[in-house]
């Protein structure tokens, strides 16, 4: 996937898809090797940066097989907990809250908050959420939710991709990785290898963390071989 994203970069043929960055000005997901944080800064070294290997989190839409929805990185109902679901679509201009989409007015996808962006908010199809509120959730059976996929993932397994159905094992688990391990880099640059006990530690830091987001963002883009459930 990467060489052929990559001739279409430098290629001189004239088509709409060639001669510009990774053939659509973004790196499509098979191409892409690492989990991104969209929430990382520089201005604190806590925040995560990117991810070696995939994780389940929280599904970006709703429908199908969709199990688990993002919460909040904030305390909106002040109960000492991140446990506050996402605003709908219409709180997007208070500028207040770090999830919208909560409804079906937004075709059941979930938007993250992001002041980097003139309209506030942003989705796409790869994205995921490492919720802090998640820590000690289940996504799926026996499964954490904010957990590395190991190769011992339960082979029926799916979760809900941009508007499909997608098979966890072939789509996101990394051949060679163990269970319950991965390498974590964080934006004063260093990296760790780290457990899934870490990994909710580091997530934990990565919300407390001061950044240049006021209010901390919590979506990954993840690569993926989008293999259909």
């Amino acid at each position: 996937g990467n060489q052929d994203w990559y001739v279409r970069e430098i290629t001189t043929q004239k088509k709409n898809d060639h001669g510009v960055f990774a053939g659509r000005n973004h790196v499509e997901n098979y191409a892409q090797s690492y989990s991104v944080h969209k929430g990382g800064s520089a201005q604190d070294g806590a925040s995560i940066l990117a991810l070696t290997k995939n994780t389940l989190g929280a599904d970006a839409r709703t429908g199908g097989v969709s199990k688990l929805r993002p919460l909040q990185s904030i305390d909106v109902n002040g109960n000492g907990q991140y446990d506050d679901a996402s605003a709908s679509w219409g709180q997007r201009n208070k500028r207040g809250d770090s999830v919208y989409g909560n409804g079906s007015e937004r075709n059941g996808r979930f938007y993250h908050s992001n002041p980097m962006n003139d309209g506030w908010t942003d989705f796409d199809g790869w994205d995921d959420f490492l919720c802090v509120g998640h820590n000690n959730t289940k996504y799926s059976g026996n499964n954490d939710a904010n957990a590395f996929v190991g190769a011992g993932v339960d082979l029926n397994l799916a979760y809900r991709r941009d508007g499909q159905n997608r098979n966890v094992l072939r789509s996101l688990a990394m051949g060679g990785l163990l269970a319950n391990q991965g390498q974590l880099a964080r934006a004063d640059g260093s990296t760790s290898l780290v457990n899934d006990t870490q990994l909710k530690e580091a997530i934990v830091g990565h919300r407390n963390a001061k950044g240049t987001h006021f209010i901390p963002i919590n979506c990954i883009s993840q690569a993926t071989r989008d293999m259909a459930q």
